[in-house]
């Protein structure tokens, strides 16, 4: 099965005071990070999306196709939007895997699991969860495409996953639970 990663890594970073995408983490820039364990997780395409010219250096770095967002300041929604209209463009893309760059603590091995419980058949999402929330990483069917597009302002996907909730298999992910938003933020 095709399944696209888009990368969200077009944000503002407003909270943490630089650009959280380039922050490193074992000496590998966020976003790189992000491209490369859902290159590790069979994730192909791997489209990051971003606002910034440093960023989308750093993605195609580490193999990822960028996905530019002029509409960033509107909220999350249009970064998803852009990242889903570039995965739909590829008729081979069969389903989408929606991860924000800030989640570092989430691995290459996590992503494999939501990858094998994902079963488009029966299922419109796969979707990790811990600390009794869920959301993001989670792979939506390509069905599901035209609803993520839709999305509007800073809302993510998990209206989706709300909505659906009954064609949804939650993966418990507890590193999923964790992303950076200030400085002082570790792992």
């Amino acid at each position: 099965m095709h399944v696209a990663a888009i990368v969200l890594a077009a944000g503002g970073s407003t909270r943490f005071g630089s650009p959280k995408p380039l922050e490193r983490i074992a000496g590998e820039p966020f976003v790189a990070r992000a491209v490369r364990i859902a290159g590790e997780a069979g994730c192909f395409p791997l489209l990051a999306v971003v606002h910034d010219a440093a960023v989308a250096r750093a993605a195609e770095d580490a193999g990822g196709a960028v996905v530019s967002n002029p509409r960033w300041e509107t909220g999350l929604a249009s970064s998803i939007a852009a990242g889903v209209a570039s995965a739909e463009a590829d008729p081979e893309v069969e389903a989408a895997l929606i991860l924000a760059c800030d989640q570092v603590a989430v691995t290459a091995r996590d992503l494999r699991n939501l990858r094998s419980a994902f079963d488009p058949s029966l299922l419109a999402a796969a979707a990790g969860y811990g600390d009794g929330a869920f959301g993001i990483p989670a792979i939506f069917v390509r069905e599901a495409f035209p609803a993520l597009r839709a999305l509007q302002g800073d809302a993510g996907a998990k209206s989706l996953l709300v909505a659906h909730r009954d064609r949804v298999r939650f993966v418990e992910m507890p590193n999923a639970a964790f992303d950076v938003d200030r400085p002082e933020d570790s792992i």
